[in-house]
C-alpha cells in the first residue's frame, strides 16, 4: 500500500490524546451516603470489572477511529509495480495516398484521426508522427487542428523506418515505451528487419471497405502519323469492369470525352487525337471514389526544339544519318579541314569520328564546348595519335589511352543501370547476338562502363556528357554498326545531350531538363502552381540552364517555369502510382506484437494497466464504524 501524502504520518501522534485521557481518568467524585455498608465490597468489585472492560473498549474504538481518519487523509492506494513506471506513447499515423480508401465513416485517414482525438485522455501528452509531419508531446486539444489539416502524401515509411524514427522520439531511458502504428499496412511497408527491443509495438489495421479502384496509370504521345499526333491514356482497375468515362482537358477547357472500354478486364487504353503544332497543358481525368490521387494525370506538349548534332571526321556516317533523323535532330557533318570552330558552341552533341589526330585548336574548342554544357563523343581512329587523343581525354574525363590491343573480342556486357541506357529496354537482355571488334584500345579511366568486351575491358564508357569508344566503329574494325544495340545507344546519347521537357515527370524520381536561357548569378528559375512556388536545383551554362528535380515539387499539376515576370515554359508532374497497390501485409505475420482492433481499445488497455485502487473511502467508512461502535459501547455497556 502506498500513500499520496506520506508526510501526514506525524498525525498519528494524535493517538496519544485518548491514551492520556483513558490512563489518567481525571474525574470529580461525589459523596453518596450509605445507610447499609453490608454489600459495599461486592458492589465495588463488580463495578470495577465492568468499568475496566468499557474503558478498554472505548480506548480501542477511539484509537482505531483516529488511526483510520489519519490514514484516510494520507490518501492510501494499491497499485502493481509496473503502474509506477513512467509511460511514453508515440503514435505513427500513416498518411500515404492509400489511406484515401474508405470505410463506413469516410476515408481511412479521416476516420483514424477522429478516433485518435476521441480516445486520447484529456491531460495525456503524446507524440504523433506521419510520413511527413511530426507533433511532439501534445494533448488531444493541441493536436486537433494539426491532425485535421494533415494532407496525403506519396511518401511511405517502412515499418523499420517507423521504429527507427519512433526510437528517437522517446525521451526517458527508463520509461515504458509504447509505439502505436495506425496504417492499412500496404506491402511496400515491409522490407528490412524490424528492431523492436525495448519498445512495445501495438498495430492497429485500418480496415477499408471492399471497393474497387480505377486509375489513370500513364499517358504517351505517338507522333508517327504526320499532322495528327495521338495521345494514349493507359487505365487500370483493381477488379474487372466494363467501361468508365474519361475526359481530356487543355487547361480548364474540356476538349474531348470518351469511354474507356475495359470489356470485363483490368486494363484499358484510350486514344485521343490532338492538333499538330499546338502546345497543350493537358489533364486526363476519370471519376472514381476509392482513391482520388490517381484519378488524373497531367502532361505538357511543348514546341520541341531539334537537337543539334555535329559529326567531325572523314569516315562514312550513313548509320548516324539513319539514327539522327530530321524530325528530332539537326545533323551536321564536317571534315576536320572544313570545320569552322565557331559552329561548335551552337551544337548539343559533337562526335569526333575516327580522326587520326586531334589538333590542339580542336581540343581547346571541344573543352570549351563541354564546359558550357555540351556533350562529346570520341570514336578513335584505327591509327590514332594517342598523344593528341590523351591531351583531350585527360582534360575532359581524366582518362588515358595506354595502348592498342590487336585481338578480336566480343561485346558481351550491357550495363542496363547506366544513366545512358536506363529505362531504354523493357527487360534486361542476357542472350543476344554479340557484335565483335578486331582490335581495341586499352584505357585507364574511372568513368563507368556502358558496354563491355570479353575479359573485363570496356567498349563504351562515360558519364557527365563525355563518352568514349575504345575501338573504331567502321566495318573493317567492328561489327557494331550492324548490331541492334547501336540505335538505342546513339539515340539516347543524342536525346540526353539536350534534356528536352518530357510529357510529364514523376515526383520522387531524379530527372533534369534544359531550358535555352542563360542567367546571371542573381537570376533564378522558379516553378509555380497557383500560390505554390519552389526553386529547383539549377546549373547555368553559357547558353542554357539545367534544372534538376527529385522530391520536389510536392503536388501534382501543370507548373509554369518562371524567371521574374517572364514565362519560360510549362512542366507537368505526377504522383507515383505505387500507392494504389492492392497488396497488403497481414499484421499477424510481423511477429509477436499486439494487434488492436481499434485505437480506443489501446488507450483503454493503457489506462487499465496504470489503474490505481484508492482506499481512502474505505478508511473513512471504517472510521464511521468505529464511531458507531463507541456510541453503542457508551449506551449499552454500564
Amino acid at each position: 500500500m502506498s500513500f499520496t501524502h506520506p508526510e501526514l504520518l506525524w498525525a498519528l501522534l494524535l493517538l496519544l490524546i485518548p491514551l492520556i485521557v483513558h490512563l489518567f481518568q481525571l474525574r470529580r467524585f461525589r459523596k453518596t451516603p450509605f445507610t447499609n455498608v453490608r454489600f459495599l465490597r461486592e458492589v465495588v468489585t463488580e463495578s470495577r470489572r465492568s468499568k475496566s472492560l468499557k474503558r478498554y473498549l472505548l480506548l480501542a474504538s477511539r484509537l482505531l477511529l483516529l488511526a483510520c481518519l489519519v490514514l484516510a487523509f494520507r490518501g492510501p492506494y494499491l497499485t502493481n509495480p509496473e503502474a509506477q513506471r513512467k509511460k511514453e506513447t508515440v503514435v505513427y499515423l500513416d498518411n500515404s495516398f492509400s489511406m484515401q480508401a474508405t470505410d463506413d465513416q469516410g476515408s481511412l485517414l479521416e476516420s483514424a484521426v477522429q478516433q485518435l482525438l476521441a480516445s486520447i485522455p484529456r491531460d495525456m501528452e503524446i507524440t504523433v508522427f506521419s510520413n511527413t509531419e511530426l507533433f511532439r508531446e501534445m494533448t488531444s486539444k493541441d493536436l486537433s487542428n494539426n491532425l485535421l489539416a494533415m494532407g496525403y502524401t506519396q511518401e511511405q515509411l517502412t515499418l523499420a523506418q517507423v521504429l527507427l524514427k519512433a526510437r528517437s522520439l522517446f525521451n526517458d531511458e527508463g520509461s515504458e515505451k509504447n509505439l502505436l502504428v495506425i496504417s492499412d499496412f500496404q506491402a511496400r511497408m515491409s522490407g528490412e528487419p524490424m528492431e523492436t527491443e525495448g519498445i512495445s509495438l501495438h498495430l492497429v489495421p485500418a480496415r477499408r471497405s471492399q471497393g474497387k479502384n480505377i486509375a489513370v496509370d500513364s499517358v504517351y504521345l505517338d507522333s508517327s502519323i504526320p499532322g495528327s499526333p495521338q495521345l494514349t491514356a493507359i487505365l487500370s482497375s483493381s477488379e474487372p469492369i466494363e467501361t468508365i468515362p474519361v475526359s481530356l482537358f487543355n487547361g480548364d477547357t474540356l476538349i474531348a470525352k470518351t469511354a474507356a472500354a475495359f470489356n470485363n478486364s483490368r486494363k484499358a487504353s484510350v486514344p485521343f487525337s490532338l492538333s499538330a503544332g499546338k502546345s497543350v497543358k493537358g489533364r486526363v481525368v476519370i471519376d472514381d471514389t476509392e482513391l482520388l490521387f490517381d484519378n488524373d494525370i497531367y502532361f505538357t506538349i511543348n514546341d520541341n526544339r531539334r537537337i543539334k548534332v555535329m559529326v567531325i571526321g572523314d569516315q562514312p556516317t550513313g548509320y548516324l544519318s539513319r539514327i539522327y533523323t530530321g524530325d528530332e535532330f539537326d545533323l551536321t557533318i564536317r571534315s576536320a579541314r572544313e570545320l569552322n570552330f565557331g559552329d561548335i558552341p551552337d551544337q548539343n552533341l559533337v562526335i569526333l569520328n575516327q580522326l587520326p589526330e586531334l589538333s590542339r585548336a580542336l581540343g581547346n574548342s571541344i573543352s570549351s564546348f563541354h564546359k558550357s554544357g555540351g556533350s562529346v563523343l570520341v570514336i578513335p581512329s584505327g591509327v590514332a595519335d594517342l598523344n593528341s587523343y590523351n591531351e583531350l581525354t585527360k582534360s575532359l574525363a581524366n582518362t588515358e589511352i595506354t595502348g592498342k590491343i590487336e585481338d578480336s573480342r566480343e561485346i558481351t556486357t550491357i550495363q542496363f543501370g547506366h544513366p545512358l541506357l536506363l529505362n531504354l529496354f523493357e527487360r534486361e537482355i542476357t542472350n543476344f547476338q554479340y557484335p565483335q571488334v578486331n582490335s581495341f584500345y586499352r584505357v585507364n579511366s574511372r568513368k563507368p562502363e556502358v558496354l563491355g568486351l570479353q575479359g573485363d575491358q570496356p567498349f563504351l564508357l562515360g558519364s557527365d556528357r563525355v563518352y568514349l569508344f575504345t575501338a573504331p566503329l567502321d566495318l573493317d574494325h567492328s561489327s557494331f554498326q550492324r548490331s541492334p544495340l547501336i540505335v538505342p545507344v546513339f539515340y539516347s546519347m543524342g536525346k540526353k545531350s539536350l534534356a528536352e521537357p518530357e510529357l510529364y515527370y514523376t515526383i520522387g524520381r531524379a530527372s533534369e531538363v534544359d531550358i535555352p536561357v542563360s542567367f546571371s548569378k542573381d537570376q533564378i528559375v522558379k516553378l509555380a502552381l497557383g500560390n505554390e512556388e519552389f526553386i529547383p536545383l539549377q546549373q547555368s551554362f553559357a547558353k542554357q540552364t539545367r534544372l534538376y528535380f527529385n522530391d520536389q515539387p510536392e503536388h501534382a499539376g501543370n507548373y509554369q517555369l518562371r524567371s521574374g515576370d517572364s514565362l519560360l515554359g510549362q512542366l507537368s508532374f505526377n504522383y507515383q502510382r505505387t500507392e494504389n497497390s492492392q497488396t497488403f501485409i497481414d499484421p499477424g505475420t510481423l511477429g509477436d506484437h499486439e494487434i488492436t482492433d481499434s485505437i480506443r481499445s489501446y488507450f483503454v488497455s493503457l489506462e487499465k494497466a496504470g489503474h490505481v485502487t484508492e482506499l481512502w473511502k474505505w478508511f473513512v467508512i471504517l472510521a464511521l464504524l468505529f464511531l458507531l461502535a463507541e456510541i453503542l459501547i457508551q449506551k449499552f455497556i454500564p
